[in-house]
């Protein structure tokens, strides 16, 4: 279990790293990163990726939130991604861009679930979105 101050030191950087499209990313371990601090009523958990991207959930006081951390940078105050899992699935998405560049999901228990799968997952920006993202992410199929 990852001590809550590298995880909290992972929420506050939203790194803009490039990625050039499309890219593919893997992660060391196929395993969730996970984090908990009880009296704070905090669950993080994270994958993390290739040139500083990393997927993240978080249950705060039962709310719970979904990150994408690393991402090209835009102006604009939400991005919409097109998903597709490895198994087949696809769910267009709609991320808000928080201060410092990372996404937040608009409907983060329905995305914390497509995520939850594992195996491959694709995003695109849908069309007209810029910078224009394609990326594949190795997800996790530990829980």
């Amino acid at each position: 279990m990852q001590p809550l101050s590298g995880w909290l030191a992972i929420l506050a950087v939203a790194a803009g790293g490039l990625v050039p499209a499309p890219v593919a990313l893997a992660q060391t371990d196929d395993d969730w990163e996970f984090a908990e601090d009880t009296a704070l009523e905090l669950t993080v958990a994270a994958a993390r990726y290739d040139a500083g991207i990393s997927i993240i959930a978080q249950c705060s006081r039962n709310k719970m939130t979904v990150s994408l951390v690393g991402l090209p940078a835009t102006t604009a105050p939400s991005r919409r991604l097109d998903a597709t899992r490895s198994d087949g699935a696809v769910d267009a998405q709609t991320w808000d861009v928080r201060e410092g560049g990372a996404l937040s999901s608009t409907l983060p228990a329905r995305d914390g679930r497509f995520l939850r799968v594992g195996g491959e997952l694709r995003l695109r920006s849908a069309a007209g979105q810029t910078p224009s993202i394609a990326a594949s992410f190795d997800l996790p199929t530990q829980h």
